[in-house]
């Protein structure tokens, strides 16, 4: 191989790894702003989860305060029929 020839494979291959090189560049700054995306899901994804954990515990505080008040009146209509029409 001369050395021309040797010098343009050179410069040929270096043009080659460079574009190769700028590509798996481009790929890891797609790569970081998906893996920056994913935190940000996950992030309101475990703000969700926190938020029906709160909504679930309010229902279930609502459901046994409706319940007491049912069963709370419950007494009171049976003590109201009894009063009133003897049963």
């Amino acid at each position: 191989m001369t050395t021309d020839q040797y010098t343009e494979l050179n410069d040929f291959l270096a043009g080659k790894f460079g574009g190769i090189d700028g590509r798996f560049e481009a790929l890891e700054r797609r790569f970081d702003g998906l893996e920056a995306r994913v935190v940000r899901v996950e992030a309101g994804v475990e703000a969700l989860r926190n938020d029906v954990q709160i909504l679930a515990e309010g229902l279930a505080s609502t459901n046994e305060r409706l319940d007491r008040y049912h069963r709370d009146h419950e007494v009171r209509i049976r003590a109201l029929e009894e009063h009133w029409l003897g049963h």
